[in-house]
Order: structure tokens, then C-alpha cells, then sequence
């Protein structure tokens, strides 16, 4: 048995999917093999998802929770529109009028509870009829209304996800998370979607990490006389609603966990850490947990892998297989070809997200692999390297008919 080499990280699991038809198979180019197979090891470490601090912060309940303060003759409107993100709630803000300050008018949610120098994180999408500028704080929703924890945030006319990372310089029980400064013009709207706080104990406030930009792709036209339809997609990790996963690295020098710092959507991605002059340096991450046996996803009826990907520092080639489950773990029957995402996303190394998608076909499956049960995305950095790859929203999808848009 070959010895363990696993870093493990496993949360709160939202399962694994399934669908069903066989997927045709074509030789996809060759990828180098690995100099050796990894090892692995035993050991693992149980993370806790973080606990979500505030109620109703994607609006399904329309305007629950929140306030719209209104002072000194600023006034504003809101409402609850299907407008967010790929369509989902979003609350709408049209300025009315203004006063002699821009903070009389702020949309806020109050009674949270910090802890001084404890690490914080707030994200929320937004956006506005025009560009401008508007003030995310942490402040005391009692005199003396301390709110030294802001930060000043450009919004444009698309929606953008962004990050405010705060560590707050009291205990206090009686906090509010505000946007203000929003009476800056009158008829000026703005939207507000899909707001979250966690809290990441232990870390250090970061640099305000650049705001993402949500990509809506545009629908192919149907041709005469055909109606679209929407793509099958099975989501299988984004760390939020499928959030189950652990991980294992190989060698020592290269690690793989969960983070907050660096996200394409939601609050949370995977890490793939390295450093080393090897030609091999390689992690897994499998939404499955390690459980064996007869679990995963049913891959027969979808023809991509899609995925987001960043990356970070030094690399060389990023190339990714595929792994099915079964009886025993990493059988050598379990493992695709591996395929280089450098033919799939030529931008891979500008340091932005991007979205890739691969033909499963071009994952050439072995005599013995079992695409009803799909569990691990395995990863290698094919060269030397001191850098990350950063994934996010792991899914497959069946390639056909009008995509409502992407996560």
C-alpha cells in the first residue's frame, strides 16, 4: 500500500448528483504522466463552515431585516425585484431626494454582535444606473456611533461582487453592517444582492482583494421554427450550497484548503498551494469526502467540466484529471488522462478569473472507469513553482440548448 499523504478538509455536505446516457469517448492529446504516483496519508483535519451572521442577506424575503434610514429630508425608495444576479432577488434603491450629507440616506441591517480584533468578512453584489462611489461600515448602533471601520467602494453599472474585510476595534453587542452615503443625486437607483458576514477567527484583516466581475453570457438564438432550453448543469463544489469536500496533497511543500480571500462567487474557494523545482507537484479535491463505494456524480448524460480558476505567483502548466470512486480509493483504473487547461483558457496566467470549460471526451477514462460515480478533481502544477491555483464552482453540464448563465 502506498504510503498516505493527505491534507483533509471536509464540511457540511450538500451530496452528490446524478443523470443518465453514456458519453462518447475520442482521444484527447497526451499529457505527460507523473514521474510518481502520490502518496498520501491518513491524518485528517475537520474545518468548521463559518456561521452566517446576517438574516435574510439574499432578499428572498424581500425587504425583512433590513432599514432604510431616511434623515434630514433625504428620502429613497426600495423594493424587492427579481433583478440580482442571474435573476435572483435583489433589493432595488431609487433616490427621491437629497439633503446636505450623503449619509442621511443608508440601507443597513443592525443587532449583530462583534468581537474586538476578530476578523471579519462582508461581500454583497451591487451595482448602480451610473458609476459613483458609496461607504461600507461597521459601526456602533448606539451613542457614541463609533464607525472608524469603513471603507469607501466604487460601484459601476454591472454587477460586481464586493469584499469588505474589517476587524473591529471593540467587544460590542449592538452593531450595525451599513451602506450609506447613498444620497449622492436624485433618481439615482441602486441594487443591493446576495449580502453575507462570516467571521474567520484567527486571521488577519487582508487587502481589499479587487471586486469580480458577474459575466452573464448571451444566449445563442434558437434557430426557426426551434424552442431553447436550458443547459443541464450539476453543480458538485462551490462552497456554499454544495459544500462538501476534503483534500490530500503531494509533496509536503504543496498544500490544498479552503480560503476566503480569494473568491470568484460566494464566500469561499479552494486553495491549491505549492512550492518546489520538481516536475511534479499535485493535490485532489474530492466532493465526495473520500467516501468510497458506490457515491459521486453520474457524469453519462453531461459532455463539460467547467470550473473557475485563478492563479496566483510562480506556476508552470496546469494540468487537471479526473477520479471515479470505487470499492477501494485510487485504483489505477480510477484515473482519466490528464489534460493541460492552458489549450482550454490561453489567459490562465494574467492572474484573473476565468471560466473553462473542457469536453469530457478530451478526459480519455481508462478500461475499468466508472462515470456513474465521479468524485475528485485531481490537480498538478507540471513544472517548478512558488504560487497558488485558486478553483471555484466545480459542475458539469450536458452542452446543449440556451445557458441561463454561469455562477
Amino acid at each position: 500500500m502506498k504510503s498516505l499523504c493527505l491534507l483533509l478538509a471536509t464540511l457540511v455536505s450538500a451530496g452528490c448528483a446524478s443523470s443518465s446516457q453514456p458519453v462518447a469517448k475520442t482521444p484527447p492529446k497526451p499529457a505527460p504522466a507523473p514521474a510518481a504516483a502520490p502518496a498520501r496519508r491518513t491524518a485528517a483535519v475537520t474545518v468548521q463552515a463559518p456561521v452566517e451572521m446576517l438574516v435574510n442577506g439574499n432578499f428572498a424575503d424581500g425587504d425583512a431585516n433590513w432599514v432604510v434610514e431616511q434623515t434630514s429630508g433625504a428620502t429613497g425608495q426600495a423594493e424587492c425585484v427579481k433583478e440580482g444576479p442571474v435573476g435572483k432577488a435583489a433589493l432595488r434603491l431609487k433616490v427621491l431626494t437629497i439633503s446636505d450629507a450623503p449619509w442621511h440616506l443608508q440601507l443597513y441591517q443592525k443587532g449583530l454582535r462583534v468581537e474586538k480584533d476578530k476578523t471579519y468578512i462582508l461581500t454583497f453584489w451591487a451595482k448602480s444606473d451610473r458609476a459613483g462611489d458609496i461607504t461600507v461600515n461597521c459601526m456602533q448602533d448606539h451613542e457614541p456611533w463609533d464607525h472608524h471601520t469603513q471603507e469607501v467602494m466604487a460601484l459601476s453599472t454591472e454587477w460586481q461582487q464586493m469584499r469588505f474585510t474589517f476587524a473591529p476595534p471593540w467587544d460590542d453587542d449592538d452593531v450595525r453592517i451599513c451602506l450609506t452615503n447613498l444620497a449622492t443625486a436624485p433618481d439615482q437607483i441602486y441594487w443591493f444582492a446576495n449580502c453575507s458576514l462570516l467571521t474567520t477567527p484567527g486571521a488577519k484583516p487582508a487587502a481589499a482583494a479587487p471586486a469580480a466581475k458577474l459575466v452573464l453570457p448571451t444566449p445563442p438564438s434558437p434557430a426557426a421554427g426551434t424552442a431553447a432550453h436550458a443547459v443541464k448543469r450539476v453543480v458538485v463544489w462551490d462552497g456554499e450550497q454544495a459544500n462538501k469536500g476534503a483534500g490530500w496533497t503531494n509533496p509536503t511543500t504543496c498544500t490544498v484548503e479552503l480560503q476566503t480571500a480569494e473568491v470568484h462567487s460566494g464566500n469561499t474557494a479552494v486553495e491549491f498551494k505549492f512550492q518546489g523545482s520538481g516536475a511534479w507537484l499535485g493535490a485532489g479535491w474530492n466532493w465526495c469526502a473520500f467516501q468510497t463505494g458506490p457515491y459521486g456524480t453520474d457524469i453519462t448524460a453531461m459532455k463539460n467540466f467547467t470550473f473557475w480558476v485563478k492563479k496566483k505567483g510562480t506556476v508552470s502548466d496546469l494540468q487537471i484529471n479526473l477520479l471515479c470512486n470505487g470499492k477501494e480509493f485510487d485504483m489505477p483504473e480510477h484515473h482519466t488522462e490528464k489534460v493541460s487547461v492552458l489549450e482550454y483558457c490561453p489567459q490562465l496566467f494574467d492572474g484573473q478569473w476565468h471560466h473553462v470549460s473542457i469536453p469530457l471526451v478530451d478526459f480519455t477514462q481508462p478500461k475499468g472507469f466508472d462515470p456513474l460515480h465521479l468524485g475528485e478533481l485531481q490537480m498538478f502544477n507540471a513544472g517548478a513553482g512558488d504560487g497558488s491555483f485558486f478553483f471555484d464552482d466545480l459542475a458539469f453540464d450536458d452542452g446543449t440548448g440556451t445557458s441561463a448563465g454561469e455562477k
